[in-house]
């Protein structure tokens, strides 16, 4: 039977601090991923994210609002572009 593969989510500070406490306490991942109920993926990609060599919790929450940031000010820039370019008529200026 094939295995159930459980959705991307995106962690919170509280799911954060527990990940933290189970390294600390000698847990490895896949056993952090599943006391976390969280997939094998998203709890890797939450590492490879923070580029950590030891996990803390309150920098990768800082790092996650950080990214969110630069993501909306990314948006926000494609949204003026491409309205300017059709306020001026597909030209760009």
């Amino acid at each position: 039977m094939p295995i159930e593969r459980k959705p991307y989510v995106s962690l919170n500070a509280e799911k954060r601090l527990e990940i933290e406490q189970l390294f600390k306490n000698g847990y490895g991942m896949e056993e952090t991923a599943a006391k976390v109920d969280i997939s094998y993926t998203s709890l890797y990609r939450e590492l490879r994210l923070n580029d950590m060599t030891e996990y803390n919790a309150t920098v990768a929450q800082d790092n996650y609002i950080e990214r969110k940031r630069a993501a909306k000010i990314a948006r926000r820039k494609k949204w003026e572009i491409e309205n300017v370019a059709k306020s001026n008529g597909g030209l760009h200026c």
